[in-house]
């Protein structure tokens, strides 16, 4: 005769909490992997762009020159435009084809949380609003704000300003500081000393130069 074995209810209880322990335990490691995967991908994907920053700057502000164009009154005029939230500047780049010269122009700026830069082998006059035809980057995303300041030299002392006006200087900046702020809260500074600036490339008349 064959006995059917039944589970008492404590047995039952016991059994529904050990499966829920197990539950618990896989969803507490899935959520650590998950997580740990996402921080992972946003620290790679935030370094890639970093990266990518870098080479920005150190190709454009390192290169950078103080080039002139003659405006519709024969005023010569900086291709430099430098505010707070914004630059444009002419530099120095490698020759890989002779046809396009030695001389590149960049503006960096924020539009709709995205670090943009454009690019264009000709000069900006950005006195006659013209940004057309420009090659267009999308360098970062995620971004709040981004704020520059831009060096200059007084009385054999560095100081810092958020505008470089032209109305004031006929030059450009020692160097240039960009501080990203990121939407999550986080920031990077990044700081570059600009090319034929310094005293010995102005023939150290540089303080000359600002009106």
């Amino acid at each position: 005769m064959k006995i059917k074995k039944t589970f008492t209810l404590l047995e039952l209880i016991i059994s529904v909490m050990v499966m829920a322990m197990v539950i618990s335990t896989l969803s507490i490691g899935l959520n650590g992997i998950f997580s740990s995967w996402g921080k992972t991908a946003k620290l790679s994907y935030r370094t890639e762009r970093f990266i990518i920053i870098d080479r920005i700057l150190d190709s454009a502000f390192r290169n950078a020159i103080p080039f002139s164009w003659k405006d519709e009154n024969n005023r010569k005029r900086f291709i430099f435009l430098g505010d707070k939230e914004e630059v444009l500047v002419s530099y120095l780049k490698r020759i890989n084809n002779p046809q396009d010269g030695a001389l590149n122009f960049l503006r960096l700026k924020v539009e709709n949380n995205t670090l943009v830069a454009y690019y264009r082998k000709t000069p900006i006059l950005w006195w006659q609003n013209d940004y057309e035809n420009m090659t267009r980057e999308e360098v970062c995303s995620g971004v709040k704000r981004i704020s520059f300041l831009y060096a200059d030299i007084e009385n054999d002392q560095i100081i810092w300003l958020e505008d470089w006006d032209e109305e004031n200087f006929v030059n450009i900046p020692l160097a240039i500081q960009l501080k990203i702020e990121f939407e999550d809260g986080e920031s990077e500074v990044w700081l570059r000393r600009t090319a034929g600036s310094g005293r010995r490339e102005t023939w150290g008349l540089r303080r000359l130069n600002r009106r």
